[in-house]
């Protein structure tokens, strides 16, 4: 079995345990996809932002894979709403990429990484996919 590690990063608001409990719970869809890939080239980077202005949420997904960076955007007034619809959309683009079925499982962490740690948005995402496969 392979554990994926996933991190969130929040700006202009604080992501409480209930709302870390969710995103927990409803990332758990996306690991039926996701046994073909080795451990250390996958990764989910949750981005939730308030827009103080509007007082709407954007969530943010990018979910790297050995030679692939999926992403989904969706933005609501509530964050759950703007996760969920987020994830919709990335489980969407999985399916649509049709990755080859495997028998090994894979499993997303129980917690996300500790706050500040891991890539803390697509750009940084993006170089340690390079990085990856350097």
């Amino acid at each position: 079995m392979i554990t994926i590690a996933w991190n969130v990063v929040n700006l202009n608001f604080h992501a409480n345990e209930s709302l870390l409990a969710h995103l927990r719970h409803k990332i758990t869809k996306l690991e039926q996809y996701l046994g073909s890939f080795a451990q250390d080239t996958v990764h989910l980077l949750i981005e939730l932002r308030r827009d103080l202005k509007t007082d709407t949420y954007t969530a943010a997904l990018s979910l790297r894979l050995a030679d692939n960076i999926l992403r989904s955007q969706q933005s609501a007034k509530d964050v759950k709403q703007a996760f969920d619809e987020a994830l919709k959309g990335l489980a969407s683009e999985i399916k649509s990429r049709k990755f080859a079925a495997s028998q090994q499982q894979a499993r997303f962490s129980d917690q996300p990484m500790a706050e500040g740690t891991g890539p803390q948005n697509y750009e940084e995402l993006t170089r340690q996919q390079h990085n990856v496969h350097a």
